[in-house]
């Protein structure tokens, strides 16, 4: 618990490294990669091998037709490849303590949700030490009586969601192949 002493001008920095978020868009590319197998699979073992072969003759056609040139002209178009990285707001804060009078460095990462810090504030901060600066997870702000709490990444989210549609797939695809090798060695025995 402390008393704001100074706060610094906000500036931009990129955000931290977000393992949930490499790891979500890592399973994005296998899913990428994966699906098509997966569809034809399924439409092999459903529908048999003559619609496998006329989406192959298709998909060598529409290789022909579209060029690569063209490819990555409609993705320039579309922004994957001008894309501009992510900035969030970083304040430092001077707070001293009321205990000791000793003055604390105390870093605030992203953009606010609930609360805000000015100075003369009576605050309390939690988060991680760092060579000597506290890198604030959340705080208090006593004077305002509010939760100072910063935007939250969504990734946990959208891994869930990958996890889900990836689960679903899986038990698709293993519910065909289980059918479809069952229905073999009932043809095999008579």
């Amino acid at each position: 618990m402390g008393r704001i002493i100074a706060v610094e001008q906000s500036h931009m920095e990129p955000p931290a490294f977000d393992p949930v978020r490499a790891f979500t868009r890592f399973l994005w590319g296998l899913l990428f990669l994966a699906a098509p197998l997966v569809l034809l699979s399924q439409v092999f073992l459903v529908c048999g091998p003559l619609p496998v072969v006329a989406m192959m003759a298709g998909l060598l056609f529409l290789g022909r037709c579209v060029s690569l040139t063209n490819l990555l002209c409609l993705m320039h178009l579309f922004g994957t490849r001008s894309h501009v990285p992510e900035q969030v707001p970083v304040w430092y804060a001077r707070v001293r303590s009321l205990e000791d009078e000793s003055e604390v460095m105390v870093r605030l990462k992203g953009s606010y949700v609930s609360g805000n810090v000015s100075g003369d504030d009576m605050v309390a901060f939690w988060g991680n030490w760092r060579q000597g600066v506290l890198m604030a997870k959340r705080g208090f702000n006593c004077r305002t009586r509010s939760e100072i709490t910063f935007r939250r990444s969504k990734w946990r989210i959208y891994l869930v969601l990958t996890l889900v549609f990836m689960a679903v797939l899986a038990m698709q695809f293993h519910t065909t192949w289980s059918n479809f090798v069952a229905e073999a060695m009932r043809q095999g025995t008579r």
